[in-house]
């Protein structure tokens, strides 16, 4: 009797929280979002609020900003940033990160210091190996993991009529702040 209540109780929450489930999928497709559009590639960048972006604008040319997105606001065309306000017609240029090559540039950097610290304890001990050798394997690591880095982390877009930064909103409704 009491597994027959327990079983009935079970299969009742299952159908509860599949419905919790679909519900909770639905409202997180609704949304508003900031995206960056690239000439000639077919898939857009996203950003919302909490992402880290960073930016160029007109008034400040050669300095990049970095800010985390507090608020979108879609009638004013406006990003709320921790540290400022931004207008999407001010921004000229927004840096793309490739996080492939920062990790593994990390990598062949690791690896140089790690040869360098067990070959010149090898070499003080002379254990079959020069300074050389060990100089040439784990510097050169290091710098080609450096260099690496360096120039292919960092790829900036500049904005133009054929790269553009937009606030796309797909909320079935917008909510009315009278």
């Amino acid at each position: 009797m009491i597994i027959q209540y327990l079983y009935h109780k079970l299969s009742c929450m299952k159908y509860l929280v599949l419905l919790l489930l679909m519900v909770f999928c639905f409202a997180g497709s609704a949304q508003v979002y900031l995206q960056l559009e690239i000439f000639n590639d077919p898939k857009a960048l996203k950003y919302s609020v909490g992402d880290h972006i960073t930016y160029q604008t007109y008034y400040d040319p050669g300095q990049w900003n970095r800010g985390e997105i507090q608020e979108i606001m879609v009638k004013e065309n406006t990003i709320v940033l921790d540290n400022a306000i931004l207008r999407l017609e001010d921004a000229t240029g927004f840096m793309l990160y490739r996080n492939s090559v920062k990790y593994l540039g990390g990598t062949m950097q690791t690896f140089g210091i790690i040869w360098l610290a067990q070959g010149a304890i090898a070499a003080t001990f002379g254990r079959n190996t020069s300074w050389k050798t060990v100089l040439g394997i784990g510097g050169g690591s290091w710098v080609g993991g450096w260099l690496f880095r360096k120039l292919f982390y960092k790829i900036p877009i500049n904005l133009n009529e054929k790269n553009r930064l937009r606030i796309i909103d797909t909320r079935f409704s917008i909510p009315d702040k009278s």
